[in-house]
Parts: structure tokens; sequence; C-alpha cells
């Protein structure tokens, strides 16, 4: 994938969800991570020169109260395809009252 291929990419999915750090998944050969973006880094100078450009660092991080540990991608790593939309999951059905008795 290239930097251009992944910040098209990232942006449908920030629309999607509506927010700047979105909730993704990542495949490369080597791993599968999922986690929300906190800083995607693409190498600006060579970008305008060469569109085709595979340099660049995704973050990840774990999403919750505590956030976990940070993972980072190479986006030469991902393949075309390789980055999804992740829905956030939420508690269904969860009765408070209940649960205090």
């Amino acid at each position: 994938m290239t930097a251009e291929q992944f910040e098209s990419v990232l942006q449908e999915i920030r629309s999607k969800q509506g927010t700047p750090t979105p909730l993704v998944q990542v495949t490369t050969a080597a791993a599968t991570v999922r986690g929300r973006v906190t800083q995607p880094d693409v190498d600006r100078s060579l970008h305008r020169r060469n569109p085709a450009s595979p340099f660049g660092v995704v973050a990840l991080e774990q999403p919750g109260l505590v956030p976990g540990p940070l993972s980072l991608v190479q986006i030469a790593d991902i393949p075309d395809g390789g980055v999804r939309d992740v829905a956030p999951r939420h508690a269904r059905n969860v009765n408070l009252a209940a649960s205090a008795n």
C-alpha cells in the first residue's frame, strides 16, 4: 500500500466513524493489529515527489479507559485492502438494577 492509498482509506474511515482517531484493523503479512489510529506519520516531503511512496508509519493504540500498548506498523508492510473499519463494541442489555441486588 502506498502512503497516498493509506491516507485515502483512513479519510473514508474517519468520515464513517465521525472521529479523527478511528478504530481500525490493519493486516500485514506478519500480523493483524486492531486499535485506534493515534498518529499516522507519512513522509510529506517524499510524498509530494512520489505519490506511490510507501514510506510512513501508523501508530495504533489499544482502546479503553486506560489505553494499552502502542503498536507501530509500517505502511509499506500493509497490502492493498489491509486497512479496514472496525465497529466499536457496545454493552448490550445491561441491567444495572439486577446486578446491584
